[in-house]
């Protein structure tokens, strides 16, 4: 796509020590899903958001799924592999269409911004919400995905985000008895 490549030097072009380090970190937490899977465990842990833990577990099998049978129907180098520039991090392997990274917090941070409207969560949705975009835009910064493989990855995970939300707000009473989350 004629837009990603220009998009993507820019950025290489404003790379200082400080974004390096800043986009390093927040890349590093959408590795391997880690941040994710640790923040489920967290709501998992507490009666009030024990549910909201479970269909975020939901999700990210769902969205992980989805992404990788999306990444290998398409079969698209990633930037590095096209254009030759020494990266800051390790050399993913794999395809670079869509991103697993930015699918993955946006799914997340989609279905915890819907389901978590609760006052003391509240401000947690936001910061989930920024991290995933700062997850989301390292990628491209890092030079391992192009713009719209991080663009389709993001809508892909509001995508799956909403539709699971949809799908178990209809059946959530069912759900929380069947897995013993009622209030």
């Amino acid at each position: 796509m004629s837009f990603d490549l220009p998009f993507s030097l820019y950025l290489q072009s404003i790379s200082n020590p400080f974004l390096d380090k800043l986009f390093i970190f927040f890349t590093s937490l959408g590795n391997a899903g880690i941040f994710w899977i640790l923040f489920i465990l967290a709501l998992l842990c507490f009666r009030k958001t024990r549910y909201i833990g479970v269909i975020c577990l939901l999700v990210i099998v769902i969205d992980y799924l989805t992404v990788e049978v999306i990444k290998h129907l398409v079969e698209r180098l990633r930037p590095f592999q096209d254009y030759t520039l020494e990266l800051l991090i390790k050399a993913p392997k794999g395809y670079s269409f869509p991103s697993a990274h930015a699918s993955i917090a946006f799914s997340i941070a989609t279905t915890f911004f819907l389901l978590g409207k609760e006052k003391p969560l509240n401000l947690i949705r936001w910061i989930i919400l920024g991290i995933a975009i700062l997850i989301a835009f390292s990628r491209i910064y890092l030079f391992v995905h192009y713009l719209s493989d991080v663009l389709v990855g993001a809508v892909l995970g509001i995508l799956i985000g909403f539709i699971l939300v949809y799908i178990t707000n209809k059946y959530q009473n069912q759900i929380k008895e069947k897995l013993k989350l009622s209030n």
